[in-house]
């Protein structure tokens, strides 16, 4: 199992790890907490850990 990731942007030509600050919302829920994140080239990421 893996223990830590670094979410990171995945749009055409840009992979900076999205840090806290980049515009994260979290969102608990009984499936697990959802963090979506926004880089700064406008891409939205979202990421769910169990």
């Amino acid at each position: 199992m893996i223990e830590s990731l670094t979410p990171a942007c995945g749009a055409n030509g840009c992979d900076p790890p999205l840090e806290a600050d980049n515009g994260r919302l979290v969102s608990e829920s009984p499936g697990g907490t959802r963090h979506v994140s926004e880089c700064w080239s406008g891409a939205v990421t979202i990421t769910v850990h169990r």
